[in-house]
C-alpha cells in the first residue's frame, strides 16, 4: 500500500510539472513494450500517437493511466481527484473517441 501511494503521489507531481515542460519537445505518451520493427508496426504505434493526442487532456491522462500503466479506476479518481464514476467516464468517452479517430470509415453518415 505504501508502494502503491507513493507511486501516485510521484505520478500526481508528474502531472503537474507536465504543465510546465509542456513547451518542451514531445514526449511520447505511451512507449512501446518491445522493438517497433515493421514499418505498419510503427505506422500503427504511430497512428496510436496521433490519435492519443486528439483526446481531451482528461480522458487522454484517463486512458493512458487505465492501459498503459494498468491503474484501477479508484486509483485514477484518487490520483486525479475527481469521482470514480467521472474517471469511468472519461475513460469510457476517451476509447469511443479513439474509435471514432482510428476507425473513420466506420462512421455513419
Amino acid at each position: 500500500a505504501m508502494a502503491r501511494n507513493e507511486a501516485l503521489r510521484r505520478l500526481a507531481g508528474e502531472r503537474q510539472h507536465r504543465a510546465f515542460v509542456a513547451q518542451g519537445p514531445v514526449r511520447p505518451l505511451i512507449e512501446p513494450a518491445a522493438q517497433v520493427d515493421s514499418l505498419l508496426q510503427q505506422e500503427s504505434f504511430a497512428s496510436l500517437e496521433a490519435a492519443l493526442r486528439q483526446l481531451p487532456e482528461a480522458q487522454r491522462e484517463t486512458v493512458v493511466l487505465k492501459c498503459v500503466q494498468g491503474f484501477t479506476f479508484a486509483e485514477i479518481a484518487e490520483l486525479t481527484r475527481v469521482s470514480l464514476d467521472t474517471a469511468a467516464s472519461r475513460y469510457r468517452y476517451g476509447l469511443a473517441k479513439l474509435r471514432q479517430i482510428l476507425e473513420p470509415e466506420h462512421d455513419e453518415t
